[in-house]
């Protein structure tokens, strides 16, 4: 299993960015109708799905707000050696 922190810094890294502060966000598709095991036995009832997963930037911090700057800083270019003679 993988806290909501960890998926976030992970994302944050797929997605490339180097600044600011993003949340995971959920997207759930809900559904009503009616459920049961026999036609006897239908009751009416909901269900749910998880249908995406993403990044919400934020400004406020909370308690899985990720730094990009932090989980993902900007490396520098690297400088080729120059040979000596």
């Amino acid at each position: 299993m993988f806290s909501l922190k960890e998926i976030t810094e992970h994302l944050i890294r797929i997605k490339g960015y180097h600044e600011g502060l993003y949340d995971i966000s959920v997207e759930i598709s809900f559904a009503v109708g009616s459920f049961g095991p026999t036609s006897e036995l239908i009751l009416p009832g909901a269900m749910f799905g998880v249908s995406g997963i993403g990044l919400a930037k934020t400004e406020k911090v909370g308690p899985n707000t990720v730094d990009a700057a932090l989980v993902n800083p900007i490396k520098p270019p690297n400088k080729k050696k120059s040979a000596s003679k």
